[in-house]
């Protein structure tokens, strides 16, 4: 982008950074934007990749880490914020995660994944009522 200094000495790169921070909040914006209306179009790709995800998760990764847990929980309700999804979304995956549950325990018993599934079942859940609380106050 071009940038035109107007000033003299340190003022004119103080307005030149000014402009040049505005120009990247609005490209931000905009990148933003474009992603919310792809996850509003691509609903069910976008919770397939949330899925995909808790299940790598649970079955690769050999313990579970808060980080990874409430990152994907964050980066979640962020884009679901942004996308605008409601909240029988939320509880679609909920439903999926209770699947992917019983297989596990009707394969495996009580085991380390049945259980890190079962709780990302509750955070998820936990999500939705959240959400759906939001949604009814709206």
């Amino acid at each position: 982008p071009e940038i035109y200094l107007v000033g003299v000495g340190d003022n004119a790169c103080l307005v030149g950074t000014i402009r040049i921070i505005i120009d990247m909040i609005k490209n931000i914006r905009k990148t933003i934007d474009s992603v919310g209306m792809w996850i509003a179009a691509n609903q069910t790709v976008f919770l397939a990749f949330v899925a995909t995800a808790v299940i790598v998760e649970v079955y690769v990764f050999s313990y579970s880490v808060d980080i990874r847990l409430f990152g994907v929980l964050l980066l979640y309700w962020w884009l679901s914020r942004i996308g605008k999804l409601a909240s029988a979304r939320v509880f679609q995956l909920c439903l999926v995660l209770l699947a992917v549950m019983f297989v596990s325990y009707l394969t495996g018993g009580v085991s380390t994944p049945t259980e890190r599934l079962a709780v990302w079942f509750v955070l998820f859940f936990a999500l939705g009522i959240i959400q759906q609380w939001r949604e009814i106050a709206s």
